[in-house]
């Protein structure tokens, strides 16, 4: 297998958590609006709707990669909800953050790796 069939899924790994990350961002919106309002109920239907996509892609990943490779990915959701935060709702990232999304970087990375 080429470095390119073997790089293609692996993204399409990280985009699918980066979607699972956006779960985030649909739950702090909702928690602006009234209880059972329309806006809070289109929200954390939106929740709902990105758990559900996020479940078929999850078992999708799970037949193609090895069960270290899935779950050291999931990691990365702390990096991406980081960073939908920042550009969201221009929340502080700290020098500390940013030393731990590299450490889960490099965790994954060295995971991702091993299992080649």
């Amino acid at each position: 297998m080429t470095d390119k069939k073997k790089l293609l899924p692996l993204i399409g790994l990280q985009l699918s958590v980066m979607l699972y990350a956006f779960t985030g961002y649909f739950t702090k919106m909702a928690a602006r609006e009234s209880f059972l309002s329309l806006r809070w109920c289109m929200f954390y239907g939106g929740m709902i709707m990105i758990l559900g996509i996020y479940a078929i892609l999850w078992q999708q990943f799970l037949k193609r990669f090895p069960l270290s490779t899935c779950y050291a990915s999931r990691a990365m959701a702390s990096v991406w909800t980081m960073l939908i935060a920042f550009i969201a709702f221009r929340e502080t990232i700290t020098w500390n953050m940013i030393l731990g999304a590299l450490v889960i970087i490099t965790g994954v990375y060295l995971v991702v790796t091993a299992d080649e």
